[in-house]
């Protein structure tokens, strides 16, 4: 067991990137596994422009994953799909807020309001779980130059035969 999580914090040390993919993937997956209960509540709003938008974050999601994936080492060159990444990340909050707000609009503010059926309620705290899985992946990612010289301070030396390290 100790030689395994050895061996997976050499794999951390070499590729601290792994950490904000995860969070990366993870967010995606929050949203496609519950794009039916956002499409069912979309359709009950008479904004096209939702439609439009969840249809974008929803790319933008699979877009993030793809972009970060060209992120490969920590260097200059790793600028470009870093920002393409956060770019489309601060995208898809944004839509996401424009979301509620419009949810908040047409359920509450206007002068004949949609009557709130599981659909929206269960869409609307599938929006919340999504943007603070966005809100974790953005600080994962600011606080990877952190980390990165956090895990590089970790001693990972095999240990001898005698339990002393080389």
């Amino acid at each position: 067991m100790r030689e395994y999580i050895r061996k997976k914090t050499v794999y951390l040390k070499r590729r601290p990137q792994v950490i904000p993919l995860a969070f990366i993937v993870l967010s995606c997956a929050v949203f496609t596994f519950k794009l039916s209960a956002h499409s069912d509540s979309v359709m009950r709003f008479s904004s096209t422009a939702i439609a439009l938008c969840m249809f974008i974050v929803t790319l933008s999601s699979f877009m993030a994953v793809v972009s970060y994936l060209g992120f490969k080492k920590y260097d200059k060159s790793a600028i470009v799909p870093l920002a393409i990444t956060l770019i489309l990340l601060l995208l898809q909050a944004a839509l996401q807020i424009n979301y509620l707000r419009t949810v908040h609009a047409e359920t509450k503010t206007i002068a004949i309001p949609i009557e709130v059926t599981p659909d929206i309620t269960s869409s609307v705290a599938w929006t919340y779980v999504h943007l603070v899985f966005l809100g974790l992946t953005l600080l994962s990612l600011a606080l990877l130059p952190v980390y990165r010289g956090l895990l590089q301070k970790i001693n990972t030396a095999p240990k001898g035969p005698d339990g002393a390290r080389p």
